[in-house]
């Protein structure tokens, strides 16, 4: 594997790592509040809150990173089965759009 890659990749995981790390730290703050006595209803809110926000942005990332990554999947194999002239970097049918204009 090139350094690069490796490194684009090691960036790449940032986020998640961050997500995990956040919803540890939240579900370790709402045990020990717990354990403590009990914590004011508005922290334990403001917890939950951003633990459903988390994972709701998450949710929606994945989706749309899906939506996109299908997406390039779909132009590739577009390109890859369309026949080529000799020569020439267009597909067939963009080729002979031009010689008839």
């Amino acid at each position: 594997m090139k350094l690069w890659t490796y490194t684009w990749t090691l960036i790449a995981i940032i986020p998640g790592t961050t997500a995990y790390v956040f919803f540890g730290a939240t579900a370790g703050s709402l045990s020990e509040s717990k354990n403590k006595g009990g914590a004011e209803v508005w922290e334990i809110i403001i917890m939950v809150l951003g633990l459903a926000l988390g994972i709701t942005g998450i949710t929606v990332m994945t989706h749309y990173a899906r939506k996109e990554l299908k997406k390039i999947a779909l132009e590739r194999e577009t390109e890859l089965a369309s026949p080529r002239v000799a020569g020439s970097d267009a597909p067939a049918a963009q080729a002979a759009e031009v010689e008839i204009l």
